[in-house]
């Protein structure tokens, strides 16, 4: 599993003391209205916001690094040679396991579920796959690459519910540990499928040593929940007292979530992934996929600060080898 690394138990995690860090700013209080169905469907696949024991995200230690190679998920063909060694895990929980990480990052390539979901098993994800399609859970979308494509998927309505249902019943087998895990349905943007899908393998490979040194993935917050959460806070502070105010909600926000504060603003990654070590303690990675449209001053900035840059080697790319570039997509729109 991508980020099970151990298999977390609904009940495996101890309760430390601690006090509760807000995800989100307190709003100002609005006069009393009555619910109306837009709400009851906004509040879908979100779980309940219960109390949180763990101490409020820090990012890790500052860390310019080069530019990671994202690459493909390898599929084996089903031999006994090639299976990944792991907890054995009932067919029953892979379903509701792969609901949970198509929800978490929205759309995820049918190879990556095979891979990280599946342990390489295609014949096994296949059948899966098919059965929570045919069950109305998850819709599956066709992304065109040249003469071929490949499918992603992403979630229904219905299978956000299912996910969140899990969730709130107490689940045997957990994707991430956080109870307030927000499930996503549908797609965000169609023309950023081949970007989108690739967050989740970024994410999953970025995270290979964690369970190696005893730590777990405790949620995942995606670009459009950190924007949706900050403008939240920029909107409250302006109302209360002005740009000024707004700046200072919108900081204290991203710094109460584990996101890294500069005097020129917060930037945004991809994917921001809380990881709980062995003690307890938890810690934050931005995950940030380059794309081909990226420029090398945008890659640059990116990775000053303190991101983890996901793209693809020369030899994977035919622009990249085209322009005899070392390090995809650095050097593309160099100055």
């Amino acid at each position: 599993m991508w980020s099970v690394y151990g298999l977390d138990s609904a009940g495996s995690r101890g309760e430390r003391p601690g006090p509760r860090s807000p995800d989100r700013p307190v709003p100002e209080e609005r006069p009393d209205r009555e619910p109306t169905a837009r709400d009851a469907r906004s509040r879908r696949g979100r779980p309940s916001a219960g109390p949180d024991p763990l101490p409020a995200p820090e990012p890790e230690p500052f860390e310019i690094t080069k530019l990671r190679d994202l690459d493909a998920p390898h599929v084996h063909a089903g031999r006994r040679a090639d299976r990944r060694e792991g907890p054995r895990v009932p067919y029953e929980e892979r379903l509701a396991l792969t609901l949970e990480t198509i929800g978490i990052f929205r759309v995820v390539s049918r190879k990556a579920l095979v891979a990280h979901c599946f342990d390489g098993h295609p014949f096994a994800a296949n059948k899966a796959l098919r059965r929570l399609e045919r069950d109305g859970l998850v819709r599956a979308v066709r992304v065109e690459r040249g003469k071929h494509g490949y499918q992603v998927f992403t979630l229904t309505g219905k299978g956000r519910d299912r996910a969140a249902e899990r969730r709130r019943k107490g689940a045997g087998v957990r994707a991430v540990l956080s109870d307030e895990q927000r499930y996503w349905e549908g797609l965000a943007d169609p023309r950023q499928l081949r970007h989108d899908h690739q967050v989740f393998e970024a994410v999953a490979q970025d995270a290979a040593d964690v369970g190696s040194s005893g730590g777990r993935v405790r949620r995942v917050r995606l670009e459009s929940e950190l924007r949706g959460l900050l403008a939240a806070a920029d909107d409250a502070g302006r109302r209360r007292g002005g740009p000024a105010e707004a700046r200072r909600m919108r900081a204290e926000a991203a710094a109460g979530i584990g996101l890294r504060v500069f005097d020129d603003g917060v930037p945004l990654p991809d994917a921001l992934v809380e990881i709980e070590d062995e003690s307890g303690r938890v810690v934050t990675r931005s995950v940030e996929v380059a794309s081909g449209s990226y420029t090398h001053a945008q890659v640059a900035d990116k990775k000053r600060s303190g991101f983890r840059v996901y793209g693809f080697r020369p030899d994977r790319s035919r622009r990249a080898r085209a322009l005899r570039v070392d390090e995809f997509p650095l050097s593309w729109g160099g100055r």
